[in-house]
C-alpha cells in the first residue's frame, strides 16, 4: 500500500476551494489534472509503499506523538516549477510549528521507510498537476488575477492515508487519524 501523512481540510473550506478551482479551469493558457474538492488535503510526508507489517510500526509510533493543536490560514495562489517548467498550481497555507510536528514524524517513521531528505516542507495544498502549458504569461497572470480572503481554521488531528492509482488519478483514503491535542 502507498502510504502518506497529511492534514484534512474542513468541508467548509473546501467548498470556498472548489470556487476556485472553477476559476482556474476557465484558464485556457494550460490543461491539468485538478485535484478532486474531496481528496484536497495539506500533504505532511509521503511516505511510499509499505507492507501491513510495516503499517503497523508506522501507526504504532505515530499513536506516540503528542503534539498541540494548531492554527492554519490558507493564502493566495503560487505556481510550483520544475526545470523552470510550471508543474503544480496550490494555495499557500501558514501553519505556525507545522514545521516542528513535520519533524517530529520524520523522525519516527525513518526507521520503516526511505525518506526524501532533500525536499524541504513548505505546508500547500494541491490544486493543479498541470500536463500542458500553451502561454506562460497568461497562466501567471489568470493565476495572480485570483484572489480571496484568508481562510482559517483549526487542525485538531493529522491522518494517515493510503493512496490508490486509478483512472481518475489517485485517490486517497483515510486509514488512521491521530488527534493533536489541545493547548
Amino acid at each position: 500500500m502507498r502510504l502518506f501523512i497529511a492534514i484534512d481540510i474542513p468541508e467548509s473550506i473546501k467548498k470556498q476551494l472548489a470556487g476556485i478551482l472553477v476559476l482556474l479551469q476557465k484558464n485556457t493558457a494550460f490543461d491539468g489534472r485538478f485535484v478532486a474538492v474531496n481528496q484536497l488535503h495539506i500533504t505532511l510526508l509521503f511516505l511510499g509503499s509499505v507492507s501491513e507489517e510495516i503499517f503497523k510500526k508506522i501507526d504504532k509510533v505515530l499513536s506516540d506523538i503528542r503534539y498541540q493543536s494548531l492554527n492554519a490560514c490558507i493564502g493566495q495562489l503560487g505556481i510550483f516549477e520544475k526545470k523552470d517548467i510550471p508543474r503544480i498550481i496550490y494555495c499557500s497555507v501558514d501553519v505556525p510549528d507545522l514545521a516542528e510536528l513535520v519533524s517530529i514524524i520524520r523522525e519516527k517513521v525513518a526507521s520503516w521507510v526511505k525518506l526524501d531528505i532533500h525536499s524541504p516542507f513548505m505546508s500547500h495544498v494541491t490544486l493543479v498537476r498541470i500536463t500542458h502549458m500553451y502561454n506562460r504569461k497568461q497562466l501567471y497572470e489568470g493565476v495572480q488575477r485570483i484572489t480571496f480572503a484568508p481562510l482559517s481554521f483549526s487542525i485538531n488531528q493529522f491522518v494517515l492515508k493510503e493512496s490508490v492509482l486509478s483512472s481518475q488519478g489517485s485517490l486517497h483514503y483515510e486509514r488512521k487519524a491521530y488527534p493533536l491535542h489541545i493547548s
